[in-house]
């Protein structure tokens, strides 16, 4: 069982701790240095194999970006990378991510 840092599922009408993989919208894993390795290799094929239909990456590291992959088939494929503001579409929906927001300070 993964953790992910953020993970998109649809409106339940009560709380669950777990969701079954095929009802997962999207994972989202933050890079860090003890991360790294695990979130782009290991995360990856575990979360494709239990059939996560969207994993994005997190890279905080200057310019911070965003990896969006799709998962086709039974492997991810990249869809958007983007260090500037792109429209990613996930499953019916077109979202805006700036990835410069993400440590902008805030005030």
């Amino acid at each position: 069982m993964r953790v992910p840092d953020l993970c998109v599922v649809p409106a339940l009408s009560e709380a669950v701790a777990r969701w079954p993989p095929d009802e997962v919208t999207l994972v989202v894993e933050v890079l860090s240095p003890g991360t790294r390795r695990t979130d782009r290799v290991t995360k990856f094929a575990e979360y494709a194999e239990a059939g996560i239909a969207n994993y994005w990456l997190v890279d905080l590291e200057t310019p911070v970006s965003v990896s969006a992959c799709t998962l086709i088939g039974e492997h991810y494929e990249l869809v958007a990378e983007a260090s500037r503001p792109t429209r990613i579409q996930l499953a019916d929906t077109s979202v805006l991510i700036g990835p410069a927001a993400l440590v902008a300070p805030r005030g």
